[in-house]
């Protein structure tokens, strides 16, 4: 990929979200990850300690999910300046 294009993407997320995605729109489903809701039904938290980190949480579906699974569960966003 040209370094042209990589900026043109850059252009088009700081896009989406300088004007914001409103819940259920674009790729926010409302929910944890199907793929993570699916692992976590097979691979609970292994017991009392268990810790995750979500970076780049969003609106935190996918913590809210590890932390319904019993996982000590903290996701992180930072806001752009």
């Amino acid at each position: 990929m040209t370094d042209a294009a990589k900026q043109g993407r850059s252009e088009e997320w700081a896009h989406m979200w300088g004007k914001g995605i409103p819940q259920g729109a674009a790729f926010d489903t409302g929910d944890a990850c199907v793929a993570l809701s699916a692992w976590l039904q097979v691979h609970p938290a292994p017991g009392d300690g268990a810790r995750a980190l979500v970076p780049g949480c969003g609106r935190g579906y996918d913590t809210g999910a590890l932390a319904a699974a019993g996982y000590n569960a903290v996701g992180l966003i930072w806001p752009r300046q």
